[in-house]
Order: C-alpha cells, then structure tokens, then sequence
C-alpha cells in the first residue's frame, strides 16, 4: 500500500501576513507538519504544495518534496480539493498514485504523538474510505438570523446533564485521510464511508487569527 502526505501551504495568508512562516518553538507551521508526517511509520512521500518559493524551499531543506502551486490556485477562494488534484497531477508521471492520502494542515502545528499512523490504521481496519480529525463537543450551537436565534443540536433544554448528551464531535481540521480512487471519484476529502479519529482538545487549536497564535505559543511552552 503506498501513502503519501500533502502538506498544503500558500505563501500569503488573507488574516494573517505570512501565516505558514511563522515559528513555534523555532519551527516554522510548515516545519512541524513536515516533522508530524516524517514521524509516521506508513506515509511514503511528503509533498508540500505551495506558490511560495520559499516555503519550498524550507520544505525541501525538511525532507518534503515541492509541488509548485500556481497563483489561480493559492486565492482566497481556492479549495483544498484543486489543491489536491494539482498535487496529484503533478505527481503521477514520477510516482507511482498513492492508494491513501494523508492531507495535514499547517495551521494545526499541535497534534499528539502517533496520531497520524493511529488514524491511518483506523481508516484500514474498518474499511472506511475517508476519515477527520475530530474533537468531542458539549455546548449547545444557535443559529442567529438578523434578531433571532434557533437552537441548531438542542432542544433549549438545560435540564439535561453534559454526560447524559448524545455525543458530538466537530471536525478539528487538524489533518484528512481518504482513498485516492474515492476522492478522484466525488472531488472531496469526504466520502463513501466516513469515520473520524478523536483527538483531545487541546491539539484541536488551529491558527486562523492572532489571537489562536497566542493560545498556541502559551499551549507549546507547556
């Protein structure tokens, strides 16, 4: 079975200026994902997808291969699923197509030690086809329109004990896992027989403004 690892890493970022550059424990995001997907005992090939030369070029000094990642496909509005087929474009005359993909985010510096192989074992063994990470949730979500506000998992019932909710969880956005042929098929990490792999919280921080920054440097030290 091959596996490979994209690391998707844009050189600029819409609310923070240079996000995937910026260091945590004197490793750049871009570093430690590198780091995460070496570690693994099952990953073949890292690709870092980026339009960013240096980015690249870090990646390349890391142990990651570089995708050159063309403008059109590093705007706010490009998916990760363009990003993806790019990837998989690029790769298929040197490589041979991977059965698995392992597609980790750089904002999510943060993740437990084995994670990836755990998730990657869990994907096999139950036969899914495309697996999130995830974290468990108890609040209760509202939707607000204008002035008004509708409970979206609950009844407004706050007699009910957190232990006794049904479970919930939220896609951490931490890392994907998903069979090639599937994602060819429907163009999306998620598909077919999805499953998820439960993290604890606090490797759940992902870095979309300043202020998740500082959470996760204080997070880090510890």
């Amino acid at each position: 079975m091959i596996i490979h690892c994209i690391i998707p890493a844009k050189g600029d970022s819409t609310r923070i200026k240079n996000k995937n550059l910026i260091k945590i424990n004197n490793k750049t995001l871009v570093e430690h994902s590198i780091n995460h997907a070496l570690e693994s005992s099952f990953i073949n090939y890292v690709f870092t997808s980026s339009d960013s030369d240096k980015i690249l070029e870090i990646s390349k000094k890391n142990g990651s291969m570089g995708i050159k990642r063309p403008k059109k496909l590093s705007k706010k509005y490009s998916t990760s699923e363009e990003v993806i087929l790019h990837y998989l474009n690029n790769i298929k005359k040197k490589f041979e197509m991977p059965d698995i993909i392992v597609f980790l985010q750089p904002t999510s510096p943060f993740r437990e030690p084995n994670c990836i192989d755990k998730a990657i074992k869990r994907l096999t063994y139950i036969n899914a086809d495309s697996l999130f990470s995830s974290t468990k949730y108890k609040n209760h979500i509202w939707r607000k329109r204008g002035n008004r506000l509708t409970p979206i998992n609950h009844k407004n019932d706050f007699s009910i004990m957190s232990q006794d909710k049904h479970e919930q969880i939220i896609d951490n956005g931490s890392f994907y896992i998903f069979k090639t042929k599937g994602f060819l098929k429907y163009k999306t990490r998620l598909f077919g027989k999805i499953t998820d792999y439960s993290m604890d919280e606090k490797y759940s921080i992902q870095i979309d403004e300043l202020e998740d920054l500082q959470i996760i440097k204080s997070v880090m030290k510890k």
